[in-house]
């Protein structure tokens, strides 16, 4: 009789608790709307000389022509970050293609990859200026090809990275660049054309 009257309270205990979650209760909801996300931007401008700021330039700033080994030709660009956002820093790469028509007998090799002829194109000058601050770029710049210059075959596949960058509309940065044709070029290179292209990125985050 013990037994029987323990299952029966046990019966009860657990059909109670099945009844308690029918219980109601109030809540009272609000919203708050018109919320928006808005993503900044960063806008890098660049320009030469007294032309307008503008989204990358056409027209040629570093130009030589029938040049010698030794010669040399001297650029310069300025940039302003137009976005909203503040960068963290500048990169500064390159790349180019070869023209090499068929020349005269004095020149010794056909068709002339473009990166042989970019590794005699030598770096003797190159200077970051920002906020009345300059950087001589030459130590930043990796010798990958290994020849003990710094030309634009570095500056393609190494590039120079982490440079400060003056904040959005403040006040603008400059990049000052001289290339030489290797004194030491051979006729491989008569009446060949690098047609260089800078590439210059403003990064917003120390890690890219």
């Amino acid at each position: 009789m013990k037994s029987a009257l323990t299952a029966i309270l046990t019966i009860a205990f657990v059909s109670s608790l099945l009844g308690a979650g029918t219980l109601a209760y109030f809540s009272d909801t609000e919203t708050s709307s018109g919320n928006t996300l808005t993503a900044g931007t960063l806008d890098l401008k660049i320009k030469d000389g007294g032309l307008i700021w503008r989204d990358g330039i056409a027209t040629a700033e570093w130009t030589l022509s029938n040049m010698k080994p030794g010669d040399s030709t001297y650029g310069s660009i300025d940039f302003k970050n137009f976005g909203n956002l503040y960068a963290n820093h500048m990169e500064i790469t390159a790349n180019y293609t070869i023209t090499d028509p068929p020349g005269p007998e004095s020149d010794t090799q056909e068709n002339t990859p473009a990166d042989e002829m970019a590794s005699e194109m030598v770096l003797t000058n190159m200077v970051y200026a920002y906020d009345s601050t300059e950087v001589d770029v030459l130590p930043l710049i990796s010798d990958e090809n290994g020849n003990g210059k710094k030309d634009l075959y570095d500056l393609k596949y190494g590039g120079a990275d982490n440079l400060p960058l003056s904040q959005v509309g403040v006040q603008r940065s400059s990049i000052d660049m001289t290339v030489q044709l290797n004194p030491d070029a051979g006729n491989n290179f008569q009446g060949d054309t690098l047609n260089l292209t800078m590439i210059f990125t403003m990064n917003q985050h120390s890690s890219q």
